[in-house]
């Protein structure tokens, strides 16, 4: 990991723990413009470019045990919402995933908002953290079998 202050590592495993910059400000006991401030050098120390990236990074490198949060059952969303929320769950902006699926990026955002209201997700954290929890391990098992 690069080199990030003891503050922005704090931010990075809140991010990955699904709470909001609003959250992480409470949090820490600092403003909400410290905590983006804290979020817009971490993108820029790692080279990243959007939330999502930001998020995908602060789960797989915050090393926090708690990090996902417990995943609801897949059965719970359609096969399109399912596929939407593996793409955000990898990385992917809702520009990108529309560009993938050959729909619009309003589209994504309106079936991420429906995936998140459908499961009770706060956060882009959230979300990915849950769409992390669909991929199949080594063995083809997912969190949620």
């Amino acid at each position: 990991m690069p080199a990030l202050t003891s503050r922005e590592r704090d931010v990075l495993q809140l991010i990955a723990r699904g709470q909001t910059t609003a959250e992480i400000a409470r949090t820490l006991g600092i403003s909400h413009f410290t905590a983006r401030k804290h979020r817009s050098h971490i993108l820029e120390k790692l080279d990243l470019h959007s939330a999502a990236q930001l998020t995908a990074y602060a789960i797989d490198h915050a090393m926090a045990a708690d990090a996902r949060p417990p995943a609801p059952t897949a059965a719970q969303l359609s096969p399109r919402q399912r596929q939407i929320a593996l793409l955000v769950g990898r990385g992917l902006t809702s520009k990108q995933v529309a560009r993938v699926l050959g729909i619009s990026p309003a589209t994504v955002r309106k079936h991420r908002e429906h995936i998140a209201a459908r499961l009770g997700l706060r956060s882009l954290s959230a979300l990915i953290g849950y769409a992390r929890s669909l991929e199949p391990d080594d063995a083809g098992h997912t969190a949620n079998e």
